[in-house]
């Protein structure tokens, strides 16, 4: 987690348990919440934190009328702790995943290759004129500059690893 989450999420809880109860220290409080919110969000986007941007909606809802009433102030409190501590603990169980940077004397390309075999009838499919296919990738050692960088993995295969990972 980035210091900006870290912060957003102190200031959030913080704001929710209704530490300091002076107006003055309430607005100084909301503003470094969304300043630190607004931070988080244009560092990284996470679905993680959606939990706590809904208790600070709530908390901002409910500090917009003077006095709102008791029970209902306590109310959205300790739902606003409830989901702070989800979207906490959602940071720490399903973190962002990156691919480490590659390392050592050579960038690396990549050919791809779609390998299809007309003798055999692919058993797989509805299909009867489908013929079996592999998908190929080679990934070798290149010339820095002369051929471009590759990724770990296509945009569309990344994307299926991703889901049926749960990785956003």
């Amino acid at each position: 987690m980035t210091i900006f989450e870290w912060l957003t999420i102190i200031f959030a809880f913080i704001w929710a348990i209704n530490i300091f109860k002076q107006q003055k220290h309430q607005r100084i409080l909301v503003g470094l919440t969304f300043f630190f919110l607004t931070s988080s969000l244009l560092d990284t986007f996470r679905w993680q934190l959606f939990p706590i941007i809904a208790a600070i909606i709530l908390l901002f809802a409910i500090s917009i009328p003077q006095q709102p009433k008791k029970w209902l102030n306590i109310l959205v409190r300790s739902f606003s702790v409830l989901l702070i501590l989800i979207g906490t603990a959602l940071a720490f169980l399903l973190p962002v995943f990156k691919f480490p940077i590659p390392t050592g004397d050579f960038s690396v390309s990549k050919k791809t290759m779609n390998l299809v075999d007309k003798n055999r009838l692919e058993t797989i499919t509805n299909d009867t004129t489908d013929n079996r296919a592999i998908g190929l990738s080679i990934w070798y050692p290149s010339n820095e500059g002369l051929e471009k960088r590759e990724t770990y993995l296509s945009n569309g295969l990344s994307a299926a690893f991703a889901e049926s990972k749960g990785i956003p």
